[in-house]
């Protein structure tokens, strides 16, 4: 936790990645004085509170998550502190974290492009989700710390922070078994109140013929304006939401045929230079740009 500035692993390749995305104007992060101000604000409040901000990206995005309320960022940081902590999230890198994923449930998540509104987005075949191998707790760090890497990808730059982002499901061939409130109650946990991100859209492709009842369940655990952001569609449909062909995933018959880990590490290369670039402009303490 934070206690020391030092250099992140890695950090003249995270910098080089930085300069590359300057140079193609894909650098998103520059922080108005109204930001600033929430951001001091914020700061301060942690403090008094005794908590840690990971650094001072992860502060900026809680402040414009928040929109600058001192009290909605307080609780997403205790909430993203507790899930972290409970879970041990800390204790396992990203590559062994993907590695777990990839062994445990192949051909879980697929790449897309952006929405018809610009919004980054992540795939997942709920067909693929397998309740029953998330239940020790080393497989449960293993799931969140996934979940908060597919996150970081898509909140890659404060701009991408201030967009939103949206969440892709594939429905065709789920079934009821590939379905756990349990698991549902902690993604939500991670999603609605916990890592710093706007979650502005929820598509839904092939619901299953059980899906209403499913709805009901997801409401049980999920905010109402979460809930209203669902849209549930046909396969053919796709298109009028991912208006650029090239966004829509080539199983769905797009061009998007980038796989999903490669994307993603291309994602959290920018990441981490955003939190290098944050870093160097001074403010919170922060213990590394690895996570």
């Amino acid at each position: 936790r934070c206690c020391g500035r030092k250099r992140g692993r890695g950090g003249a390749p995270v910098l080089n990645v930085l300069a590359i995305m300057s140079s193609s104007g894909l650098v998103g992060n520059a922080i108005s004085d109204e930001e600033k101000k929430w951001m001091d604000q914020i700061e301060a409040a942690a403090k008094a509170e005794g908590l840690t901000v990971d650094n001072r990206y992860m502060l900026a995005s809680f402040a414009i998550v928040a929109k600058g309320d001192v009290s909605k960022a307080i609780k997403r940081i205790k909430n993203w502190n507790t899930i972290c902590d409970t879970h041990r999230v800390k204790d396992v890198t990203e590559e062994q974290a993907t590695a777990w994923i990839k062994g445990t449930m192949p051909e879980l998540f697929y790449a897309t492009g952006r929405d018809d509104e610009g919004r980054t987005g992540n795939g997942i075949r709920q067909g693929k989700i397998q309740p029953k191998k998330v239940e020790s707790a080393e497989d449960v760090r293993m799931f969140v710390r996934v979940l908060g890497d597919n996150l970081r990808a898509n909140a890659c730059t404060l701009e991408e922070v201030r967009r939103g982002s949206f969440f892709m499901g594939d429905m065709s061939e789920m079934k009821w078994e590939n379905f756990s409130f349990k698991l549902q109650k902690k993604i939500a946990g991670v999603i609605q109140d916990g890592y710093p991100i706007k979650l502005k859209r929820i598509i839904l492709v092939n619901p299953p013929s059980f899906f209403f009842a499913l709805l009901k369940l997801l409401a049980l655990v999920m905010k109402k304006k979460i809930i209203d952001r669902i849209k549930p569609i046909q396969m053919s449909e796709v298109p009028t939401l991912l208006t650029d062909p090239n966004s829509i995933p080539a199983h769905m018959g797009g061009g998007m045929t980038q796989d999903f880990y490669e994307k993603r590490a291309n994602q959290l290369k920018i990441w981490r230079a955003s939190v290098a670039e944050l870093e160097g402009g001074g403010g919170p303490r922060a213990s590394t740009v690895s996570m």
